[in-house]
């Protein structure tokens, strides 16, 4: 499931418990933050991603992504 803003994408995972996702987001730079849906935390990854990208992720159910168009 996902769901997008001008500025942002949220893409739910929900029961898959993947190690990595990749992602192609457009070129411009992105902030892009673990949501656990179940314990309720929010984790940014470190760095700025742009173009094709691999996020390592936790490995358990129920997270999410918030992808965020980073300002100028």
């Amino acid at each position: 499931m996902e769901s997008v803003t001008d500025k942002q994408t949220l893409r739910y995972l929900g029961r898959r418990q993947p190690a990595t996702v990749s992602l192609d987001l457009p070129s411009r730079p992105h902030h892009v933050e673990v949501i656990d849906t179940w314990n309720m935390t929010i984790t940014p990854i470190s760095g700025v991603f742009e173009g094709s990208v691999r996020i390592e992720l936790p490995g358990w159910p129920y997270l999410a992504l918030r992808i965020t168009e980073q300002e100028n």
